[in-house]
C-alpha cells in the first residue's frame, strides 16, 4: 500500500510540473484562453473584471522582422472580420516567432511514449516532412518512396504524429488542422460541424443564418464561433528559422522616464482569478462526495493561480535582465548585445529550459518597436534563410558522385564547409520537402 501511495504521489508531482511548464510557455493570448476555460470547468474559479483597455491599444504593429521576406498582410487585418480577407485562413491574426525546432519537440515527446523504435523513427521522418505551418502536404503514398516502410506503417505513424503537441500538426489542410485541435476539447461537436461545413462562411459572421440551418441556438453558434477563433491555423508557425509578424499582443511593455527604463507585464490581456468563497464553504459539507469534490477543485484552482504567479515572476526577471543588458539598444536602436538563454538562466539560477519556455512565442514592446524575446537571445550563429540552404543543399546533391551519394550526415559536413550550421534532422526535412530521396534512393545502378 505504501508503494502504491508513493507512485501516486510521484504521478501527481509530475502532472503538476507539466502544468507549470505548460503555463510558463503560454503567451498572453494563450493564457487568457486557458484562464477562461479553467473558469468554465471549475466552479470555484471566479474571474475579475477585465481592465477597460481598447483592443487597439493591446494589438501592436511594426514588429521587427526576423526574416528577409516581408509578409503581404492586408492593412485592415484585425481581430474582427472586416470584409478584406479572401480565405478562412486569413481570418486569424498573423502571429509567430522564433523558437525551438518542431522536430526536436516531437523527438522529446516520443522519448516518453511506449512504442517501438521503428515507429518512433518513422514519426520523426514524417515530422521532418512537415511544412512551416505544421501541415503534411506530401501524400503518404509518395512519402513511401523516400521512407523505407509500408504505406500502412506510415499511416499508423501519422496518427501518432497527429496525437502529439502542438495540436493540429500532421494535418493535410486547414479544416483537418482545426478539427484535430477541437477533438481534444470537451463539447466540441458544434464547433467541429462549423469547421466541416461552414468554414468559408465563418469570417462573414453569418451567425443567424447558420444557427437557423443547423437548428441551433444563436448563442451556441456564437460560442462555437469564438472557440474556433482561439485555435491556431498554423501550429507549426511558431517554430523554425523566423517568421515575420505584423500584429501581436506583447507580453512585456518597456517604458522610459527621465532616462530610466522599466519593464512591466502586459496583464491587461487576461482576467485574474480568485476563489468563489460560497463554494469554498462547501468543504464543511456533511456529504463526503461534495467535500472531496470541493477540495479537489480548490487544489486545482490554487495550483493554476500559483503557476500563473510563477510565470509572471519568471517573465519579470527576464525582462529586468534584458533592459539592464540592452540599455544601449533601447536608447539608440543599435548595438544589440548577444545574450544567450544559457547566460540568462545562470543569472536567474534556473535551468536553461525554463528560460526557453518563458521566452517562447512572447514579445516585448519598447519605444523602438515590438520584438520577439528570442531576438534578444540569438543562438550565436549566422542565420541563413531556409530557401538559401535548400538551394545550397540541392546544388551539393546535384554535384555528388552518383555511385557514392552523400548521407544526410555528410551533407551536414558539406554545408558546414559553406559556413552553414545545421542539424542532420533539418537536412533530412529539407531534402524530403524538395522530394529528393535519401542516399540509397539516389545511388546509381
Amino acid at each position: 500500500m505504501g508503494l502504491e501511495l508513493k507512485v501516486e504521489q510521484k504521478q501527481r508531482v509530475y502532472q503538476k510540473q507539466i502544468e507549470q511548464a505548460r503555463i510558463l510557455q503560454m503567451n498572453a493570448q494563450e493564457l487568457a484562453v486557458c484562464i477562461q476555460e479553467a473558469a468554465l470547468e471549475n466552479p470555484l474559479i471566479e474571474l475579475e473584471e477585465m481592465m477597460d483597455v481598447p483592443i487597439e491599444e493591446l494589438v501592436k504593429k511594426d514588429v521587427r522582422e526576423t526574416d528577409e521576406t516581408e509578409a503581404e498582410v492586408s492593412e485592415d487585418t484585425d481581430w474582427r472580420y472586416t470584409g478584406g480577407h479572401q480565405s478562412p485562413e486569413d481570418w486569424w491574426t498573423p502571429q509567430g516567432g522564433k523558437s525551438e525546432s518542431l522536430v526536436d519537440m516531437i523527438h522529446q515527446q516520443l522519448l516518453t511514449m511506449s512504442i517501438g523504435e521503428k515507429e518512433k523513427e518513422i514519426v520523426e521522418k514524417l515530422a521532418g516532412a512537415l511544412d512551416s505551418r505544421g501541415y503534411l502536404e506530401i501524400p503518404v503514398k509518395k512519402l513511401a518512396k523516400y521512407i523505407p516502410c509500408s504505406v500502412q506503417e506510415l499511416r499508423s505513424a501519422l496518427e501518432i504524429l497527429k496525437s502529439l503537441e502542438p495540436a493540429g500538426i500532421g494535418a493535410t489542410d486547414l479544416k483537418e488542422c482545426l478539427i484535430l485541435q477541437l477533438r481534444r476539447q470537451k463539447d466540441s461537436r458544434l464547433a467541429v460541424t462549423l469547421v466541416k461545413n461552414y468554414l468559408e462562411d465563418l469570417p462573414k459572421h453569418r451567425i443567424s443564418a447558420i444557427a437557423k440551418e443547423l437548428g441551433e441556438n444563436e448563442d451556441a453558434v456564437k460560442d462555437a464561433f469564438a472557440r474556433i477563433r482561439t485555435l491556431n491555423p498554423k501550429p507549426g508557425s511558431i517554430f523554425g528559422e523566423g517568421t515575420t509578424v505584423l500584429y501581436v499582443i506583447p507580453d512585456i511593455i518597456v517604458s522610459e522616464e527621465h532616462g530610466e527604463y522599466t519593464a512591466a507585464l502586459n496583464e491587461a490581456v487576461y482576467r485574474k482569478l480568485r476563489l468563489n468563497e460560497s463554494y469554498v464553504k462547501l468543504k464543511d459539507s456533511e456529504e463526503s462526495e461534495v467535500r472531496e469534490y470541493i477540495i479537489q477543485k480548490q487544489a486545482q484552482a490554487g495550483w493554476l493561480k500559483t503557476c500563473i504567479e510563477q510565470r509572471s515572476h519568471t517573465l519579470q526577471r527576464i525582462a529586468d535582465i534584458l533592459i539592464d543588458f540592452q540599455r544601449t539598444f533601447l536608447e539608440t536602436g543599435k548595438d544589440m548585445k548577444p545574450l544567450r538563454q544559457k547566460d540568462v538562466a545562470q543569472i536567474m539560477e534556473v535551468h536553461e529550459s525554463t528560460v526557453s519556455r518563458a521566452v517562447k512565442g512572447k514579445y516585448l514592446q519598447c519605444g523602438r518597436g515590438v520584438y520577439a524575446l528570442s531576438d534578444f537571445m540569438p543562438k550565436g550563429m549566422e542565420e541563413v534563410s531556409s530557401d538559401s540552404v535548400k538551394q545550397m543543399l540541392k546544388k551539393i546533391i546535384q554535384n555528388e558522385d552518383k555511385k557514392k551519394p552523400l548521407s544526410d550526415q555528410k551533407l551536414v559536413k558539406k554545408l558546414e564547409e559553406e559556413g552553414v550550421q545545421i542539424s542532420r534532422r533539418t537536412v533530412a526535412k529539407y531534402r524530403m520537402q524538395m522530394e529528393i530521396p535519401d542516399a540509397s534512393g539516389r545511388k546509381a545502378e
